[in-house]
């Protein structure tokens, strides 16, 4: 069998270690459709199937939504919810020729 995107210097397998890099991306991806489809199918019925002010409120809330570019509204989820991350902060300035342990040297 082949690499489909070869191998690097050490011969293991990059098209394996993209999709294990990528895995909490597309876990986020797939439970995003998966709640957003629903979510959608539940509002455009409701709004179909009453009428109405009831069509006329739903609609206005999706109009809202989709006014705001995605960064935007990401940043202002973010901003309501708070950040939770797992990955280490940035470490702080090092003096020049001493780096952080945690933080890479520049290869020249």
């Amino acid at each position: 069998m082949t690499h489909w995107l070869g191998t690097d210097e050490l011969g293991r397998d990059v098209y394996s270690r993209l999709l294990f890099g990528a895995r909490i991306t597309l876990y986020i991806a797939g439970l995003t459709a998966i709640i957003a489809a629903p979510l959608g199918l539940l509002v455009g019925t409701t709004a179909g199937y009453v009428g109405g002010w009831v069509d006329t409120v739903l609609m206005r809330i999706v109009d809202v939504f989709l006014a705001f570019p995605s960064l935007i509204l990401a940043l202002a989820f973010v901003a309501a919810l708070g950040r939770v991350s797992r990955t280490p902060s940035l470490p702080s300035h090092s003096p020049p020729g001493r780096r952080s342990p945690d933080w890479p040297a520049p290869k020249r």
